[in-house]
């Protein structure tokens, strides 16, 4: 397996010294360091602010162009986020501007942490509300109990 060209891990490297400038899994502190990066990120640079009653709901208050306010959220779990907005797609790019985004994760949300979403609309199109389910899990499950 070839890793920038430069680095080879395999049979041929035995014997060899490899240098891992990051790391997020393999430590005990190493969950710790993320989410306290994160954290500093999330305040720091994107004014948020952690939520009292959950450490991984964060909030900021914005103001619509007719004057009437609001909040954006951000919802975590590890490295699974959520963010509810007006402008969801701005705010995950600024964390793309400190963290690698995976390809095609940026979007409208189809499930999080195992629950379905599903974004609801007006007559006009505006988008409304979201619901939110649990039919992937329940056919997941029927499908294993049939095994």
């Amino acid at each position: 397996m070839t890793i920038n060209d430069d680095i080879l891990f395999g049979p041929s490297a035995n014997g060899k010294t490899a240098v891992i400038c990051r790391a997020l899994y393999g430590m005990k502190s190493s969950g710790n360091a993320w989410r306290l990066h994160f954290a500093n990120v999330l305040n720091k640079e994107l004014q948020f602010k952690q939520c009292i009653a959950d450490n991984d709901v964060w909030y900021r208050e914005g103001v619509h162009p007719n004057g009437t306010k609001f909040y954006h959220y951000i919802c975590i779990y590890v490295d699974d986020i959520l963010v509810i907005s007006n402008h969801p797609r701005s705010i995950m790019m600024k964390i793309g501007e400190h963290f690698l985004l995976k390809n095609g994760s940026v979007g409208d949300p189809k499930m999080y942490l195992g629950t379905d979403t599903k974004l609801r609309s007006d007559e006009s199109g505006i988008p409304k509300y979201w619901l939110l389910g649990s039919n992937s899990y329940l056919k997941e499950a029927l499908r294993i109990v049939k095994e």
